[in-house]
């Protein structure tokens, strides 16, 4: 497994030359990641359960977040009683994010970042919790950079 954490970020600013600690940097990172991800994912999830009545709670937001698509649906669907099948909640979650995913930015630095991994002939991998669907459109705006890399 590659450079996680503080690890991580201790790399990167020294790659990016950043004016700052590696620790001031990962809290800024994490807590970025946090809102982006927990606002796009909080508001699909919740209005599919405010159509049914429910309330999509932090502590089932917890147990959703870092899962993958079809685990994140089971937990929703679950936890909230949502009366509609698993399938069907992700084909709605699906619908909903596909129409915001053509247009998501690269996280500030990740274009020097790979690009300085790759000129040094370094491996890289990308992870995700996202369907290849998702992955597919998220990644469709930057083709440049993901596969002329």
């Amino acid at each position: 497994m590659g450079l996680m954490g503080i690890e991580a970020a201790h790399l990167i600013v020294e790659l990016l030359e950043l004016p700052i600690s590696p620790e001031e940097f990962y809290k800024l990172a994490q807590a970025e990641y946090a809102i982006i991800l927990k606002s796009f994912t909080k508001n699909t999830i919740a209005n599919i359960a405010k159509r049914f009545g429910k309330k999509y709670t932090p502590e089932i937001h917890g147990k959703v977040i870092g899962t993958v698509e079809r685990e994140s649906a089971r937990i929703a669907v679950t936890e909230m009683k949502i009366p509609m099948s698993v399938d069907n909640f992700q084909i709605e979650f699906r619908t909903t994010a596909h129409k915001h995913f053509h247009n998501v930015p690269l996280m500030p630095g990740a274009e020097k970042v790979v690009r300085h991994l790759h000129n040094h002939k370094i491996p890289i991998a990308i992870a995700t919790s996202s369907s290849q669907d998702s992955f597919n459109l998220k990644a469709a705006k930057h083709k440049d950079f993901f596969f002329n890399i």
